[in-house]
């Protein structure tokens, strides 16, 4: 009786591997439509995304020398890469479950990647992403996380396994924590280092003040005419106000600058590299990444998640609307000029 319980149990396991191997996607990353990048740039990116895509867990991945095989085989060409029914054919004789194509293009210094996860079977798109950077160095370096993003935002990814799902648990952790060492207002927050911080802070310029530059404000900062902090959480009031950090809470000033917003920044001029919820200024605004609001005159973004309103409006990347005379989007499938109203979603 016990010999039989065994067996059974270890063709059970053996019967739940063989169908959590059978569900477990086959991905091939296809050669990428390029606009002003070289062939060589092109393939470096695409081998970093195949081993990011690999080290996810959540796929297997067909090695270079098979895919570049096949693509011989077919004489894959840059016409090909444009060609959807070709590149599923190409996924198909690579007994890819998926593939992940898309486009590589060079604007002025920035890079701009577009991929799409497709379904050989049925030719259906089942994940997307697009992102821009600065250099290609930033793009190679990024190619995590946009294969965290693309299999994230894919149907196989409730498929992963619970170590998977440790491991990536385990990675935000711990980017969290350096994100906290770098935040004085985080870290303060979380308890794993004890910057200094004040309550209140009153400041006639950055090296004029009550407490020095390198400290965080939480609570109420009066800057008359400069004033200059690593962090603020609270209440910001000033002429030119700057933060290194984060500022989260309401900032009223002139000009404002500041290394993250997460809540209003209002006045004449105001920036930041990122920008949560409002960021409204009379004149002009900027954000390398907006997730929210920019209401002013001239409003510039990067990647711009939310909406734009103003006279002029400019976005890299757009997820949302624009509202104003004037509305470009630089990059992606958006891109071009708009009058009165743009949006893509």
């Amino acid at each position: 009786m016990r010999n039989t319980t065994a067996a059974f149990a270890a063709l059970s396991l053996l019967a739940a591997v063989s169908v959590f191997a059978q569900e477990r996607p086959t991905l091939a990353v296809l050669e990428l439509r390029v606009k002003d990048v070289d062939r060589e740039s092109m393939l470096q990116f695409v081998d970093s995304l195949s081993g990011a895509l690999f080290r996810t867990g959540r796929a297997d991945v067909v090695d270079r020398s098979r895919r570049d095989a096949a693509l011989e085989e077919i004489e894959f060409s840059a016409s090909t890469a444009a060609d959807a029914a070709a590149q599923i054919e190409v996924g198909r004789q690579l007994a890819a479950t998926h593939i992940v194509s898309g486009s590589l293009g060079r604007y002025d210094e920035d890079y701009v990647c577009s991929l799409k996860l497709v379904e050989t079977a049925t030719a259906k798109v089942v994940g997307s992403v697009e992102e821009v950077y600065s250099d290609f160095e930033d793009l190679i370096s990024s190619t995590g996380d946009l294969a965290a993003a693309l299999v994230r935002s894919s149907a196989f990814a409730r498929r992963a396994d619970r170590a998977s799902a440790d491991r990536a648990s385990a990675e935000r952790a711990s980017a969290d924590r350096a994100a906290a060492e770098n935040d004085p207002v985080d870290s303060l927050l979380a308890g794993t280092v004890a910057p200094s911080w004040t309550f209140f802070q009153f400041s006639i310029w950055p090296s004029v003040q009550l407490f020095p530059a390198s400290a965080a404000v939480l609570g109420l900062r009066i800057g008359l005419p400069y004033s200059g902090n690593a962090a603020l959480a609270g209440i910001d009031v000033g002429i030119v106000n700057t933060v290194s950090g984060r500022m989260s809470g309401v900032q009223l000033g002139v000009f404002s600058d500041c290394g993250s917003v997460r809540g209003i920044q209002t006045g004449v001029v105001g920036f930041a590299d990122r920008a949560e919820i409002l960021q409204a200024n009379a004149a002009y605004n900027s954000a390398d990444v907006l997730l929210g609001v920019q209401v002013g005159v001239v409003n510039m973004g990067g990647k711009c998640v939310g909406a734009q309103i103003g006279i002029v409006n400019v976005a890299g990347l757009l997820k949302g609307f624009q509202l104003g005379l004037v509305n470009i989007v630089r990059y992606g499938d958006g891109a071009g000029f708009m009058p009165f109203l743009n949006f893509r979603f």
